[in-house]
């Protein structure tokens, strides 16, 4: 996760294509992949509105019903 002024922004990796530049220890966003979700402070400016906050990562366990193919999956979520 990136969070600065001008954006917040998500990225999800497998873990087998995790960014070699992040395993080093010196992420460098500029070199992946547009994010996963992204929330831009164009008419929402970030510093007035985000701070203190606690974003949680992990995965939903439980089967949820998939509206669009009708099949179970699971999900990730971001909180």
């Amino acid at each position: 996760m990136k969070w600065d002024s001008n954006s917040i922004d998500v990225w999800f990796f497998y873990r087998v294509a995790v960014p070699d530049d992040i395993n080093q220890g010196l992420p460098d966003p500029s070199r992946w992949p547009l994010p996963s979700a992204s929330i831009s402070s164009v008419g929402c400016p970030i510093d007035n509105y985000f701070r203190n906050h606690v974003f949680i990562f992990g995965r939903y366990r439980s089967s949820i019903l998939n509206i669009f193919d009708r099949g179970y999956h699971r999900y990730d979520f971001v909180w």
